[in-house]
């Protein structure tokens, strides 16, 4: 593992939470352990993808991040049955650091 990638995306994450979490390891994830997620998620991999140059052809964001919001008494569930939309699926990943540094490496985004 390139030390000083890893360095550069761990100051990534800092730049975009905004924070000064000194703890950030290659097993941090963003969505459970910094609280990265919906459309902060897709802003946060979009600047991800054109920063360190990675191809993002491969990725779906609802595969990692879930939906913001609150949904009251079940209104988008209901919703999406009566206009027989696929449900809603949950995240089957969480992106870690080391994720992010070996995509980098790749040069392009190697998780499906």
């Amino acid at each position: 593992m390139n030390k000083n990638q890893l360095t550069e995306v761990i100051n990534f994450v800092k730049s975009f939470t905004r924070t000064s979490y000194n703890n950030i390891s290659p097993e941090t994830t963003l969505e459970k352990d910094l609280g990265i997620t919906g459309d902060d998620g897709q802003d946060f991999m979009q600047g991800f993808f054109q920063k360190f140059t990675v191809s993002n052809e491969s990725f779906d964001c609802s595969n990692y991040f879930s939906s913001e919001g609150l949904d009251l008494f079940g209104i988008s569930y209901i919703l999406r049955k009566i206009l027989r939309l696929p449900p809603l699926k949950n995240p089957s990943h969480d992106i870690t650091i080391k994720d992010l540094h070996d995509a980098i490496e790749l040069g392009y985004w190697h998780l499906k």
